[in-house]
């Protein structure tokens, strides 16, 4: 998943994923997705072939996270999972 504030900060290439491989991570391309808060989404294109589609909503370590970049849907999601606990 790739988070970012504006479209300028999407430039994801094929240099950032050599510099990932040389870590030992490696980027399933087919899964990944990309929010971009506050921002139109694009397809951003990956070494001009492979294509990352973005999402309007995600988790990321264990936080909800959408695209206008507020904590509403953390707290809905939060809420959400309490009433489930007590119900069961």
């Amino acid at each position: 998943m790739l988070l970012c504030n504006t479209n300028n900060d999407t430039n994801f290439n094929s240099d950032t994923a050599i510099e990932y491989e040389k870590r030992g991570l490696t980027i399933n391309l087919e899964k990944t997705k990309y929010i971009c808060m506050g921002e139109r989404k694009e397809i951003l294109k990956f070494d001009g072939r492979e294509e990352i589609k973005p999402c309007t909503e995600c988790t990321y370590l264990g936080t909800k996270i959408d695209q206008v970049g507020d904590n509403k849907t953390e707290i809905k999601h939060r809420i959400s999972q309490t009433r489930k606990a007590i119900n069961a």
